[in-house]
């Protein structure tokens, strides 16, 4: 034993490391403190308030050697509280009773075993005469659901309190606070989808602003085109045009021989690549020239003839006028006879 300074048979003390303790244990029976040796260090322990005198055994473990207190036992070298009593988990000297119907407890609220015909809520560690959720109606003698609050079953809920699906009491400032952050919550959403919305709805109309200005510039450019063509075909005559075409023919046909060649380099094949496609481009202006050249032409003989036509038309009308007019005189004439005739006679007459 750690308490020994001699001993026989490993548990007996012969002579002890503290004078004032006594053998075959080495307690002090005045204090109820004990002496161990602890990596060559006397250490003064204290005995548990519920025993008397102790020691310590081959493992290091404190051994009562008397109980002290009311309502307690020794059983297996340990003072424990009779059934039906407590010591507040070990710190008290006196064990007391256990609440009504408690068969055994921790403490004044906690039962572990209770009375007979009695049931331990599981929730509230109370004994209780109803089932686990009812309690026990004094005035109706039966047993009816109760609500839960802090740990107490009851026949309805507080003040400032609301009952949940679980049959749990909880305040309504709880209940309030988590009806608040469902709403802040669907506005967050919605202020979200409707952001959301609006950077969608901005991407397409910009796309459509972005496609109708590339319409805008492509009937520019055309424009722009159709008078460069316009301009370029006042200043050509159909022979001067047919000589450019024939030029832009042999200049592409010129680098059409010189890609076929083996001895041009990579590089330069790119640059006659893109020489051609150039003068591809030219050629089909100088063609598209040549198409416009000739339908303004044709357009320009057809209004000719019409203007001939019309010259002619007027030019007939004037030979016809004085056949016309000596026509209406003879007309005129013969209406004007008859009416002579009647006035000679009514002037013979008178």
């Amino acid at each position: 034993m750690l308490q020994c300074k001699t001993c026989e048979e490993g548990e007996k003390c012969l002579t002890c490391f503290n004078s004032e303790n006594l053998p075959p244990f080495c307690l002090n029976p005045i204090n109820s403190h004990t002496l161990i040796m602890n990596q060559e260090i006397m250490e003064d322990k204290k005995c548990q308030i519920k025993c008397k005198g102790c020691y310590y055994n081959e493992l290091n473990q404190q051994v009562c050697q008397q109980c002290q207190g009311q309502n307690r036992k020794y059983l297996n070298q340990n003072c424990l509280c009779k059934d039906g009593y407590h010591d507040y988990y070990g710190f008290s000297k006196n064990c007391v009773k256990c609440p009504q119907n408690c068969k055994n407890c921790q403490d004044d609220n906690t039962c572990t075993e209770c009375a007979e015909n009695e049931i331990l809520n599981k929730y509230t560690q109370k004994c209780q005469k109803c089932e686990f959720g009812q309690i026990y109606n004094q005035f109706t003698k039966k047993c009816q659901n109760c609500l839960y609050f802090q740990r107490e079953c009851l026949f309805k809920c507080p003040r400032n309190t609301k009952v949940n699906e679980n049959n749990i009491c909880i305040t309504i400032e709880i209940q309030l606070k988590q009806n608040l952050f469902a709403y802040y919550s669907s506005l967050v959403v919605i202020i979200i989808s409707m952001f959301a919305g609006y950077i969608i709805f901005a991407l397409k109309f910009q796309k459509k602003i972005i496609a109708l200005n590339e319409n805008f510039s492509e009937l520019e450019i055309e424009k722009e085109f159709n008078e460069q063509i316009m301009g370029q075909l006042e200043n050509f005559d159909i022979q001067s045009l047919k000589r450019e075409i024939e030029k832009c023919e042999d200049l592409i046909n010129n680098v059409q021989d010189q890609i076929i060649s083996q001895n041009v380099s990579n590089k330069l094949i790119k640059k006659l690549q893109q020489q051609e496609r150039d003068h591809l481009n030219q050629l089909k202006i100088l063609r598209f020239i040549q198409k416009l050249f000739i339908k303004q032409k044709h357009k320009e003989k057809a209004n000719n003839k019409e203007l001939n036509q019309k010259q002619q038309q007027q030019l007939n009308s004037l030979n016809n006028s004085p056949r016309i007019i000596e026509k209406n005189i003879q007309i005129t004439n013969q209406n004007s006879r008859p009416n002579q005739q009647q006035q000679s006679i009514n002037n013979n007459g008178y």
